[in-house]
């Protein structure tokens, strides 16, 4: 069946047409020939296929809110082959929708779509629930390109097992400006996408970005010249804390009290020790002002129904207050103005970045924030990122970084306020200006087989070291190899330990070559395990 059996015009709105050949074509296949069609929205049937090719032009009608419409339908396979939908209103429109929609589908496809354009505040493609808030299972997008969005190039805000496969992403505005955002607003409502050698960049925001998404790859991806940064694994949007949305007692606890003596915070359930926490205020309440910032760490539970807050688990430990907080405290969240909201399980966990490349980005190359469980592994490359450093990593639970390379302006790798695991294993830092890795309250972290190549040349702190720890809680760094170029004076050590680090293994590590004397190629306090290290000058320290 062909689109020219139903007398489609080549001017003026074509809408009922198309939908008539759509719906004549359900669970069959329907040919779309070459030409230019201005249509409203079409809603493709279970089990269609449509074949279309680069010769298909899709224009949006007056006040168009959207040119394909899937919503809870199954078995579609739209294979576009370079068919462009152009995404720019109609002179006067007045409504306006998402470029392409699938909401609720069930095994679908969408391959080779040249989205151009969105209406203000819009996607190109929105991948979002349908009704009865049913999210999409195992819908693929291949080989397509999503330019020019004014939100995202594409938003996954409720799927599961979502494939994202060779496109493009880029030139988005508006906020936040992504070329591809996976964004749960709904708790549980989005799980195990994996993007795949996608091309997100000259995006006013970010390259790519999950937010509250469980289980999301990222897999050989390129990222740079975004607006923010490269790729992001973070909990900083969605509306999994607003009202009617977050789970009680588990993502969002009532506070009922603080403790002046003691710094204790009576909450209405116990986050794991080391979750990141923030807290949450209503109708002009007050915290203890010994608890300002933005982000803290459960470090222990005091009693069955009280914590102990630190910037890292026994660490930074709040232990007094001058002032009791102000306003409504309650064992249910709904009712009290002074809350906890915690990063736990459930939200951003096993966030994985792979084989990825980041550079350019006007911020970090890769962040990771508010997560749990998240890794960047298999030689993945950020570099020459324009921020104060090219990875950041934060406010999260359970990391490890393997074979990933970094180079560029400002510090390499930045990892604050953790809880659990930290592992950084055979990656190499080489010529950055700052640091290259500089880790500070975090628990266990563990530093093995990396190299660090005449890094920390522009360092502006005291601490011009390659390799800088403070305030960790058993620190192991051992079989990493650091060295400095003989013209670089900036750099006064290979390993720095501040008097903080406690209880931490310093072994087999070769610092010939590294800061400005043996006694700095590897200065850690005393009481550290050390055994096999080679200082500056090629011999045992």
């Amino acid at each position: 069946m062909k689109t020219s059996d139903f007398n489609v015009p080549t001017e003026g709105d074509a809408t009922v047409q198309l939908q008539a050949a759509l719906d004549a074509a359900a669970g069959g296949l329907l040919e779309w020939e070459p030409g230019h069609y201005t249509h409203g929205r079409l809603y493709p049937r279970d089990g269609t296929t449509v074949i279309e090719s680069g010769g298909v032009h899709h224009h949006k009608r007056a006040s168009t809110g959207g040119l394909l419409y899937m919503q809870n339908v199954a078995g579609i396979r739209w294979m576009a082959n370079g068919a462009t939908y152009h995404g720019e209103d109609a002179p006067g429109s007045t409504s306006f929708g998402h470029t392409i929609y699938a909401n609720g589908t069930t095994d679908c496809e969408l391959d080779g779509l040249i989205v151009d354009g969105a209406s203000p505040g819009k996607d190109c493609l929105y991948i979002g629930l349908g009704l009865s808030s049913t999210p999409n299972h195992r819908l693929k997008v291949r080989r397509g390109k999503h330019l020019r969005s004014k939100r995202n190039g594409i938003s996954v805000v409720g799927g599961f097992n979502t494939l994202i496969e060779d496109v493009e992403a880029a030139y988005s505005t508006g906020g936040p400006g992504a070329g591809i955002d996976v964004e749960a607003n709904l708790y549980g409502k989005v799980g195990n996408t994996t993007i795949r050698r996608a091309y997100a960049h000259h995006n006013v925001g970010s390259g790519i970005i999950n937010s509250f998404g469980v289980g999301t790859l990222v897999d050989d991806c390129d990222t740079h010249d975004n607006g923010a940064y490269g790729v992001g694994i973070s909990s900083g949007a969605g509306q999994v804390f607003a009202e009617g949305v977050y789970r009680k007692h588990i993502d969002m606890m009532g506070v009922t009290g603080f403790g002046m003596a003691t710094g204790e915070v009576f909450v209405s359930a116990l986050p794991p020790v080391g979750t990141p926490v923030f807290f949450n205020l209503r109708n002009g309440a007050l915290r203890p002002p010994e608890l300002g910032g933005t982000y803290w760490i459960v470090s222990r539970h005091a009693s069955a129904s009280s914590i102990i807050l630190g910037k890292a688990v026994r660490h930074g430990e709040v232990t007094s207050f001058s002032h009791p907080g102000a306003g409504v405290m309650a064992f249910d969240p709904a009712d009290s103005d002074v809350r906890l909201a915690a990063f736990v399980s459930g939200q951003s966990d096993r966030g994985e970045i792979r084989r990825s490349r980041a550079y350019r980005n006007a911020q970090h190359g890769f962040i990771v924030t508010g997560a749990g469980d998240a890794r960047i592994v298999e030689d993945c490359e950020a570099r020459d990122n324009l921020g104060y450093s090219q990875v950041w990593l934060g406010y999260s639970r359970d990391m490890d970084v393997d074979r990933l390379h970094v180079s560029g302006q400002g510090l390499g790798l930045v990892g604050q306020h953790g809880g659990g695991r930290f592992r950084l294993r055979r990656s190499s830092f080489e010529k950055t200006g700052g640091r290259a890795v500089a880790m500070s309250f975090w628990t266990g972290a563990e530093i093995r087989s990396n190299d660090f190549l005449d890094c920390a040349r522009s360092e502006a702190s005291s601490n011009k070291a390659a390799l800088h720890l403070s305030s960790i809680l058993r620190p192991v760094a051992d079989d990493n190899r650091i060295t400095h170029g003989a013209d670089n004076t900036t750099a006064l050590y290979g390993v720095l330990a501040d008097a903080t680090c406690v209880g931490g293994t310093f072994t087999n590590n070769d610092c010939t070559g590294a800061g400005t004397s043996n006694a700095n190629a590897l200065r850690v306090p005393a009481g550290s395990v050390c055994s096999n290290n080679t200082g500056r000058d090629g011999l045992p320290c």
